[in-house]
């Protein structure tokens, strides 16, 4: 059971770093610079940690906002409104966050010096 679950994570993980990768290809001729630091790094991390929050804690699913939108637009109030449930959400958004901005960061990183690496060897 531990392999298969560990397996679903890293291929979310992995199709997490190739999606987010594509939209800023996307959105890199579209905006300026700081526009895209701060669209992509704050707006659509915060977004996806977020909602990791609404499935893993709150226990909704994609099929929720049309079989059950009372109570998923309720939960959500809740979850940003009521003192008590923010301060959980906005701790679990954004540890999240900054677990996928390190992982995607991590990821770039790497990609780079991979790059560096094989265009450093077709020259020689």
């Amino acid at each position: 059971d531990t392999l298969l679950i560990l397996s679903f994570a890293l291929l979310g993980l992995i199709l997490f770093l190739s999606c987010f990768e594509q939209l800023l290809a996307i959105l890199k001729p579209i905006l300026k610079s700081e526009q895209l630091y701060f669209f992509t790094k704050i707006l659509i991390l915060i977004s996806n940690g977020y909602g990791i929050y609404l499935g893993r804690y709150l226990r909704f699913n994609s099929w929720d906002i049309v079989s059950d939108p009372v109570d998923l637009f309720s939960s959500l109030y809740h979850s940003l409104v009521d003192w008590n449930n923010c301060k959980e959400t906005v701790a679990i958004t954004l540890t999240f966050s900054v677990f996928l901005y390190l992982i995607f960061e991590l990821y770039t990183g790497f990609k780079k010096s991979i790059d560096k690496e094989t265009h450093e060897l077709s020259e020689k």
